[in-house]
């Protein structure tokens, strides 16, 4: 099988989905990783596997696992976890190594496979030796292998995590950005066990803040051009005499985005609601004054 050399890098395998990573590529490493992990041991292994939450992740691990059975081995699945997880594991469960399919801090369209076996890493020459052993169709068929799956690893390292540096000296407060990725299944939940009050930044409330905020600098700026243009135009269209609306729009527009703010600061950090109301009851009365005075002129 033709797999690019250049995915094989020192610490670990790494490349695009799709084109370089493919599920047969993912087949090919499992099954060459259980190959090379039965001659250093000199008998079956037994790995666990893992994977971040990549949407690419589940079909690459699928496969992985595939291949580790068809090699003979037996393969661990412990779900979607972030890498020092599987690490753990791979030292509380019973297994002789891991593999995890992770394209760590990479763009959304990498994918990859970090591995360990007897608690070291698989690097350098090893990896490069895994690489030798598909091309060269180095990978045999073996009877034998099986699957299984354990759902337990998240809480047992979350446990260990707290029981080893917890509780905190003092109490602190810290802001949680997972950044979407796989760490938000457990760093939260284990920060507060700490001790510390956690407020974890929500990416799709931002997204949505973040939007109704530029729709409010939109409006607002719509509201300051009909403010300034429309009554001058009725004048010379017209001769009706109307004031200009600009101040008020604009005293609109802050209101607006007054409003936006207090949706935001209430979303993301519930405890923040008083603010968000103080907010509220300056701006709506403001806004509807703009809009008063707009009907008036």
């Amino acid at each position: 099988m033709q797999v690019p050399d250049t995915i094989f890098r020192e610490y670990d395998i790494r490349g695009t989905v799709g084109d370089q990573l493919t599920g047969a590529v993912a087949h090919a490493i499992g099954k060459a990783f259980a190959t090379f992990a039965a001659a250093r041991l000199g008998r079956a292994p037994r790995i666990a596997v893992g994977r971040d939450n990549r949407p690419s992740g589940a079909d690459l691990a699928a496969n992985v696992l595939s291949g580790i059975e068809d090699a003979g081995a037996f393969a661990l699945f412990v779900g979607s976890v972030p890498t020092p997880a599987l690490y753990f594991a791979t030292h509380t469960l019973t297994v002789d190594g891991g593999l995890q399919v992770t394209g760590s801090h990479n763009p959304p369209e990498f994918n990859g496979f970090k591995m360990v076996l007897e608690g070291g890493a698989i690097h350098g020459e090893d990896i490069k030796l895994l690489h030798r052993s598909i091309v060269e169709d180095r990978t045999p068929d073996r009877a034998g292998g099986s699957r299984t799956t354990h759902g337990d690893v998240l809480d047992g390292y979350r446990k260990a995590i707290v029981a080893r540096n917890g509780p905190l000296p003092r109490r602190v407060k810290v802001v949680v950005d997972c950044g979407n990725g796989v760490a938000s299944l457990v760093a939260v939940e284990t920060l507060r066990t700490l001790g510390a009050d956690v407020v974890p930044l929500k990416r799709r409330v931002y997204v949505a803040a973040s939007l109704l905020t530029a729709a409010a600098v939109a409006v607002s700026g719509v509201i300051g051009f009909v403010g300034l243009v429309v009554p001058h135009a009725m004048r010379t269209l017209w001769g009706h005499r109307h004031r200009p609306l600009l101040p008020a729009s604009f005293v609109g527009g802050g209101a607006l985005l007054a409003l936006s703010d207090t949706v935001a600061r209430v979303a993301v950090a519930p405890r923040e609601l008083p603010v968000g109301i103080v907010t509220a009851l300056i701006g709506v009365p403001v806004f509807a004054l703009m809009l008063r005075r707009w009907s008036a002129t």
